[in-house]
């Protein structure tokens, strides 16, 4: 995630050369996290203000659900700014960090 030693999120090593683009879901701001992948689901903590979780689907990348954070409001943090975390019980867990 965060491409070197020093977490600069940039690396110099080479990336894919194959493969091609199958979706993207663009939120406007940088990401803050990597998502998190169980099965045919994407779960991701997004970086807009008013939205904690995504869940999307993984062969399309069309949203299943969003989970908005009740915390949204004037001069409030209301990002999830860590990757989610799958306790195995159907529950999901994010820190802002």
């Amino acid at each position: 995630m965060g491409g070197d030693v020093a977490h600069t999120g940039i690396t110099t090593e080479p990336g894919p050369t194959l493969g091609k683009l199958v979706w993207q879901y663009p939120v406007g701001w940088p990401w803050k996290a990597a998502a998190h992948i169980d099965d045919d689901r994407v779960y991701l903590t997004t970086p807009a203000l008013n939205t904690a979780v995504l869940c999307l689907d993984r062969r399309t990348g069309r949203e299943i659900w969003a989970a908005e954070n009740p915390l949204f409001g004037f001069n409030r943090q209301a990002r999830a700014s860590s990757t989610p975390v799958d306790l195995g019980d159907g529950e999901l867990q994010g820190q802002r960090a």
